[in-house]
């Protein structure tokens, strides 16, 4: 089915527990609002056998892949949790003259910061065929590492110019026996359901139950 449209861009932090095999996903929450994602599975070509002046086996087996996304903004605590940033209030002996907003924060990119590895999810809209109704395809990555994105920006014209954040990441396999690298629902009728989906394998609480 044709693709429409892209909505949610969710994230949780990665763990795996060597003893008892068993993954786990923690911290989870938005990185920010999604423009663009692009998901790619490495090419096997450059792992094929020849024989008789043909490739005669080849391995599809995954080797990694890379993930895109294109968002309005990088969330304060997704910078944090997800991006390995240092992030600092500024109260106390952080205070910082001038700067009066309550919130207001540091977040520092450390020259070496350690990076963690999360669960990325995503949902994405298709046309029906025919019916001109759309269905929802959740989308999981089980293992990535997100690298902190550059900065840039361009002046204001006569119009708004709009700018978005680059992310770029790896995309792994997981550490199970039967190792996953992406999990998708089949069309579903809803968004909703396409949301708790992507939810139930990232652990991430609904926000509508959890408020009651």
């Amino acid at each position: 089915m044709p693709k429409t449209g892209l909505a949610y861009c969710m994230a949780a932090v990665y763990n795996y527990n060597p003893s008892t095999g068993v993954i786990t996903y923690s911290d989870g929450g938005y990185i920010g609002r999604l423009v663009r994602v692009n998901i790619k599975k490495n090419d096997n070509n450059d792992n094929d056998w020849y024989g008789d002046n043909v490739v005669g086996e080849t391995d599809n087996e995954f080797g990694g892949g890379t993930v895109e996304l294109e968002v309005g903004e990088i969330l304060v605590q997704a910078a944090e949790d997800f991006f390995g940033l240092t992030v600092q209030a500024l109260t106390g002996d952080d205070a910082i003259t001038g700067v009066t907003d309550a919130d207001a924060k540091a977040i520092i990119y450390k020259a070496a910061g350690a990076v963690p590895y999360v669960g990325l999810g995503t949902v994405i809209t298709e046309r029906v065929k025919g019916t001109g109704e759309s269905s929802y395809v959740g989308v999981v990555l089980t293992k990535c590492q997100l690298t902190p994105p550059n900065t840039e920006a361009t002046t204001k014209g006569q119009t708004i110019d709009w700018q978005n954040v680059t992310v770029n990441g790896q995309v792994f396999r997981d550490d199970q026996a039967d190792p996953v690298w992406k999990i998708e629902s089949s069309p579903l009728s809803t968004m909703a359901q396409a949301l708790a989906f992507v939810r139930h394998f990232l652990n991430i609480p609904d926000p509508a139950q959890s408020n009651g």
